[in-house]
């Protein structure tokens, strides 16, 4: 499994975005200059992706998707840490996201659950936070 940088007008981005449109996520600003996008590979055929989006000291983590047949192998674990080591080579000192269905999940990577409202104004100001998550969405913080 390789996992490599995905840039928004590579072919891989349109695969990138069916893959996250199939699990009900956000594909509307994948983008935008901020965001940075990686995709795991098998055998040259991607099978997954994770994304940062730099806001100041803090990041985003997004776009964390796995395709159907490779659930449950440990791929999506493999795809946070990875993006984890990329935002403390950014020097961020925490990474925020936004989940309706994998606060459990995200828990067991320690990530706790914040309000909202402690959202640091880089966050606030992104469209994730601010738009295209729904509100009801658990917002999680892990200190880096």
């Amino acid at each position: 499994m390789q996992i490599l940088p995905i840039t928004p007008q590579s072919c891989e981005m349109d695969i990138i975005r069916r893959l996250l449109s199939d699990a009900g996520l956000p594909t509307d600003d994948l983008a935008e200059p901020q965001v940075l996008l990686w995709g795991a590979a098998h055998h040259g055929q991607l099978v997954g992706s994770v994304g940062l989006e730099h806001a100041g000291r803090a990041g985003l983590l997004r776009s964390l998707v796995v395709g159907p047949a490779w659930r449950g192998n440990g791929l999506a674990g493999r795809l946070c840490h990875f993006a984890f080591e990329r935002a403390r080579d950014a020097e961020m000192d925490a990474l925020y996201l936004l989940t309706e269905s994998a606060a459990g999940y995200f828990r067991a990577l320690g990530f706790a659950e914040i309000d909202r409202g402690e959202a640091p104004p880089e966050i606030a100001a992104t469209q994730q936070f601010s738009s295209l998550c729904p509100g009801d969405a658990a917002f999680m913080r892990k200190r880096l």
